[in-house]
């Protein structure tokens, strides 16, 4: 896919973050590496993406959990805070010492002002990281297809 004018942001988190049990936490990132028009603003909002120009953006998001056995992954880009596009759920780990890589995509049609977050949930029973400092595993894109 050509981007238009090659509109599009990627950043990512370059430590780990830590997850409440039970809790849908917004991923926090800290490190751009590119934003060709300003999607990212990493002090007020470093959450989110947010769209400059109206359009089919394809939006991507890869979230690393811990090992850990017990319950369950969930991962989600959400627009304006309120409308899932995008969902991955891991039911149940296979084993406490293999890590959990979800990696998400959606095709969307936004609006100018739009904003989308990856979003983050587990319920392990206690707190959980996510993320791979040495591998930027937890990373979030958007690119104007249309």
């Amino acid at each position: 896919i050509q981007s238009p004018r090659g509109i599009r942001a990627r950043i990512y988190r370059s430590t780990n973050q830590s997850l409440t049990n039970n809790t849908i936490t917004a991923v926090s990132c800290d490190s751009e590496r590119y934003d060709t028009d300003n999607f990212h603003e990493g002090v007020t909002n470093p959450t989110r993406l947010t769209i400059p120009f109206a359009g089919t953006y394809r939006v991507t998001g890869s979230l690393r959990y811990a090992a850990n056995a017990t319950g369950q992954r969930q991962s989600q880009i959400l627009l304006n805070g309120a409308t899932i596009i995008g969902l991955m759920t891991t039911p149940f780990p296979l084993s406490a010492t293999v890590t959990v890589l979800h990696v998400l995509t959606s095709d969307y049609v936004f609006v100018a002002g739009d904003y989308v977050e990856l979003i983050a949930f587990q319920d392990s029973g206690g707190a959980l990281n996510a993320g791979d400092a040495s591998t930027s595993r937890l990373q979030f894109q958007a690119i104007k297809v249309w």
